[in-house]
């Protein structure tokens, strides 16, 4: 999931896709804008804890 500042009061998270891999790409970022993520494993038994969120600038 990813937001654009989770601190903000109407941030909202939004679901970017899923993947078997160990990395994932997100293509619709804007170069160097700042954007939080958070992760879950989803297996069988369901999706599991998110982590907790860490930013990243889009290269």
């Amino acid at each position: 999931m990813t937001s654009t500042d989770p601190a903000l009061p109407n941030s909202e998270w939004k679901a970017v896709g899923t993947t078997t891999k160990r990395h994932f790409t997100i293509t619709e970022l804007e170069s160097g804008k700042p954007y939080w993520f958070q992760v879950a494993a989803v297996n069988a038994a369901g999706e599991g804890p998110t982590t907790e969120p860490m930013m990243s600038r889009a290269a």
